[in-house]
């Protein structure tokens, strides 16, 4: 996963048909101007990625 062209989170296989909730941290440096944009890029090109929801949570 890509938060505007920086990874952020290499890639992971999950099982199929198996629903699996991740996070990762994004430096505040991606996200200072407001903006971010994420990116999924498949490791494998015949591989299929399927996101339901993405949450931004600013630390504290």
């Amino acid at each position: 996963m890509l938060a505007d062209g920086i990874e952020i989170g290499g890639p992971i296989e999950i099982e199929r048909n198996k629903i699996q909730q991740l996070e990762y941290d994004i430096p505040s440096s991606i996200t200072k101007d407001g903006r971010v944009e994420i990116e999924f890029a498949p490791d494998i090109p015949e591989s299929i990625t399927v996101v339901n929801e993405i949450w931004l949570i600013k630390k504290h």
